[in-house]
């Protein structure tokens, strides 16, 4: 249902609206943030998962599949922070996996090639691209919880064989220290 709406066929008003929920065929759309653009990115989500696999969030620099990508996963319950500045990407795997239906809070930030990432403020993993350049172009769009079915993501933007989208709940989502409005001025698509 659209946002604001509820019941069997989507017509009963709900005048609150709490925390996006993702059940594996709905993502939501934002505008390409054009601030991640560049040499420092950072990314800070708060999310209860429901299943330990699935596509939390991705921001691509063009929807065929080719260029520059963000993204956050769950694989096999472990947190992975991706990037790709230019042809040499990076994975950063948390050391610990998340509980099911428990919120958890990820903190991931890159500065040039090099990338940290904080699973409920464990120890931050670390990962560096080998690649010179250094600048991560983010143009076409954020996507949370999965993308259209029209987009496909760069191949190392997910874990080998990971086609799930994410299963769960996001309570909030900050951008390079923006808060994200992600129940009332995004676009809610089903897959």
């Amino acid at each position: 249902c659209p946002l604001g709406f509820g019941g069997l066929d989507c017509m009963q008003g709900q005048s609150s609206f709490w925390r996006p929920q993702f059940q594996g065929i709905s993502f939501l759309s934002l505008q390409p943030v054009t601030e991640s653009s560049g040499l420092r990115s950072r990314v800070e989500i708060v999310f209860r998962p429901e299943v330990v696999d699935g596509l939390i969030l991705l921001g691509m620099q063009k929807n065929d599949g080719v260029g520059d990508f963000l993204s956050l996963s769950l694989s096999s319950g472990r947190a992975q922070f991706r990037f790709d500045c230019a042809g040499s990407p990076v994975v950063i795997s948390s050391a610990t996996t998340v509980t099911l239906y428990q919120w958890h809070n990820i903190t991931a930030w890159r500065d040039g090639p090099r990338g940290w990432m904080v699973l409920d403020g464990a120890a931050a993993v670390t990962g560096e691209s080998q690649s010179r350049l250094q600048q991560l172009d983010l143009l076409y769009g954020l996507y949370i919880g999965g993308h259209p079915p029209d987009v496909s993501p760069p191949v190392a933007a997910t874990p080998t064989g990971l086609t799930n989208p994410f299963q769960g709940c996001v309570a909030s989502l900050a951008v390079n220290g923006m808060l994200q409005d992600i129940t009332s001025s995004s676009r809610t698509l089903r897959g």
